[in-house]
């Protein structure tokens, strides 16, 4: 079955949600540090995902550094949906490009553009930082009590007038 990944581009709110090339530009040789700096890699997985561990396999081959994200709650689910307009993993995030769903080629393409070197050039002692949670912590949920009654309707003056309420 051949099918091409989803791909648009990812809201800047969700770059933020990268901040780690900053810390990674410390140790990194030049050409990966000029690549992360540029085109931060996140990657998108979850827990009953088949692609997902070839998926991270491919990053770490190639030695590419990268922050990854876990699809583990529904807030998890809810904030994938909202990035990505969908709920299949792995995602890849170039910069603000996303690939959804693993096709090896059209992975490495785009991180070919980004400038990330075809062959590991992580340093020996580099350790890949720990998956998080992709969503915010969801706050404890909150019962509101029903109101008691609806508001009285407002008397109209005018009987053609339309009884639009805003």
């Amino acid at each position: 079955m051949n099918h091409r990944p989803f791909f648009r581009p990812v809201a800047t709110l969700a770059l933020a949600a990268l901040g780690l090339a900053s810390a990674w530009a410390q140790t990194l040789p030049y050409e990966l540090r000029e690549a992360s700096s540029r085109y931060p890699v996140q990657l998108i997985t979850g827990k009953d995902c088949r692609a997902c561990d070839p998926a991270r396999q491919l990053l770490v081959q190639r030695g590419v550094p990268f922050a990854e994200k876990r699809v583990e709650t529904p807030g998890d689910i809810a904030a994938l949906r909202h990035l990505t307009g969908a709920t299949s993993l792995p995602v890849l995030i170039v910069g603000r490009q996303q690939v959804v769903g693993l096709v090896s080629q059209e992975w490495n393409s785009y991180l070919d553009a980004a400038g990330y070197p075809k062959d590991n050039r992580l340093p020996k002692n580099w350790t890949r930082p720990a998956a998080e949670p992709l969503g915010p912590a969801l706050p404890p949920a909150v019962v509101s009590p029903a109101p008691a009654s609806p508001p009285p309707a407002e008397p109209s003056d005018d009987p053609s007038r339309p009884k639009i309420r805003f």
